[in-house]
């Protein structure tokens, strides 16, 4: 159990040292190799939330426009025209829309930030 906690001892003094001393060249090769490997995750997982974010901002789209024009309906009766809408469900579609575009700009923001 000792050998671990020492390992994570030196692996610390390596990661937060920057400067470390010419006769430790494989503790610095040692050091880059593995902030590139947190940094390809970091990357990875960018992409990732950026893609589920992106798909989510264009499900509640579809729903925001069905919500939508799922609250105006209009009938004819006897030839008149007769309309009929529900403003709460306009204003609900109208905010899952606005929250749609809010989580597509996010998405298409972590996409270009992890390049």
């Amino acid at each position: 159990m000792l050998a671990p906690v020492r390992f994570a001892r030196v692996l610390r003094k390596i990661l937060v040292h920057k400067h470390v001393s010419s006769n430790c060249r494989a503790a610095r090769i040692g050091r880059d190799a593995i902030i590139n490997t947190f940094k390809n995750q970091n990357m990875k997982t960018n992409k990732i939330i950026g893609a589920i974010l992106i798909i989510v901002s264009l499900v509640m789209g579809y729903l925001a426009y069905n919500k939508i024009s799922e609250s105006t309906q209009s009938v004819n009766l006897l030839g008149l025209k007769v309309e009929a809408s529900d403003e709460s469900g306009k204003t609900e579609g109208y905010l899952f829309l606005g929250l749609a575009v809010i989580l597509l700009g996010g998405g298409i923001y972590t996409l270009n930030k992890s390049k």
